[in-house]
């Protein structure tokens, strides 16, 4: 149910009301009382939870406090779940389970956009899929469809595994995702579509590869055919025009705007201009639309190397054992992540919670052995 309301929350918060933070609830508790109360404090959790206390403590010296009204119920319920799910003892046919009904319910997510996808705010370059008149942002759809993009693309040329469920959700969800006009989007499933090439391990060789690599330089080919063919001509000339990324709809404007301020002095480069204060330094009246660099500004170079280091140490440690979904799906979200501010959604803390769930197996294996 969980991973099924990461994918549908923003339509239900809409249709039902904000009622799906109390299942969350009620899973901490669940997954609680199944541990009979007990929590399992790993060294991740120690950082993960020392970077939320210092984005606590950088209110002493922020110029707003919008945002952090806003977002922290949820910081703290990411945490509090990051420490529970990842300190429960699944077993891993469990996991590769709800990875499939997130796989699944993307699917179904992209098949709901192409059927009753309508125009963004009236603006038909973009199209979104639309519920009883709710919609959310192309930016966020994209990210949720790449979810069943990215475990399509590793089922196929990393697993060789359900070939024919995720070619189709594939089709389906990179049509969606086209239909957005995410021009984040297309980059990150190009991005994907090329490390997984790379990463195949199971059929390695020169030659193979080589292979791949033509084959997907002509699949490229006749999909940028289709796509100029069949798509309306104004989603593709926002898709395909590349001096359109140059400005990235003003983002890079407003990046230099928060980076200057974060910039300014020694202190604000270690401990960062305070949580909130980036989103009214943008020179706009929009968010950073960068998650990363609206961390680095919230917390300074300390606090981002105390959250970034725990992922960067888990990414190393299973690509040396060569267990590369993990990976492949971090980075098909965090992508995504680059141009919009997701340091609040789920889709964003559930690549962390499968990546450090995978990480937490494969050591459990190994101390087995």
């Amino acid at each position: 149910i969980y991973f099924i309301l990461s994918i549908f929350e923003g339509y239900l918060n809409n249709i039902f009301g904000s009622y799906t933070k109390y299942y969350i609830l009620f899973l901490c508790f669940f997954i609680l009382f199944k541990q009979n109360f007990k929590i399992k404090i790993k060294k991740f959790h120690i950082m993960f939870l020392s970077w939320f206390v210092l984005k606590v403590i950088s209110l002493l010296w922020s110029k707003s406090f919008i945002t952090p009204k806003m977002h922290m119920i949820s910081q703290i319920g990411m945490i509090v779940f990051l420490i529970l799910f990842t300190g429960y003892p699944f077993k891993e046919k469990s996991i590769l389970k709800y990875i499939n009904i997130y796989f699944i319910s993307s699917g179904i997510m992209g098949g709901l956009t192409i059927m009753f996808g309508r125009a963004y705010l009236g603006i038909t370059v973009r199209q979104v899929l639309t519920i009883f008149g709710y919609e959310i942002d192309p930016n966020n759809l994209a990210a949720l469809l790449i979810v069943g993009i990215c475990i399509s693309i590793n089922n196929i040329l990393i697993e060789h595994k359900n070939k024919l469920i995720s070619i189709i959700i594939l089709v389906v969800n990179t049509l969606g995702c086209l239909l957005s006009a995410s021009r984040g989007g297309l980059v990150t499933i190009a991005i994907i579509f090329l490390l997984a090439i790379f990463l195949d391990q199971k059929r390695a060789g020169r030659f193979l590869k080589i292979k791949k690599i033509i084959i997907f330089m002509f699949i490229i080919f006749v999909f940028y055919k289709l796509v100029t063919d069949y798509l309306p001509d104004n989603i593709v000339e926002r898709l395909f025009n590349l001096e359109s990324y140059e400005g990235g709809s003003g983002r890079t404007d407003i990046w230099k705007n928060v980076w200057n301020v974060f910039t300014d002095s020694p202190l604000s480069i270690l401990f960062g201009v305070g949580w909130g204060t980036a989103t009214i330094m943008t020179g706009t009246d929009v968010s950073v639309h960068n998650t990363f660099l609206t961390t680095l500004c919230d917390v300074g170079a300390i606090g981002t190397c105390i959250y970034i280091f725990p992922i960067i140490h888990a990414i190393l440690y299973l690509i040396k054992r060569k267990v590369y979904f993990p990976v492949l799906f971090l980075i098909a979200q965090f992508i995504p992540a680059f141009f919009i501010d997701a340091i609040n959604k789920r889709f964003f803390w559930n690549a962390i919670y499968i990546l450090f769930i995978f990480y937490l197996l494969i050591n459990k294996k190994e101390r087995r052995i």
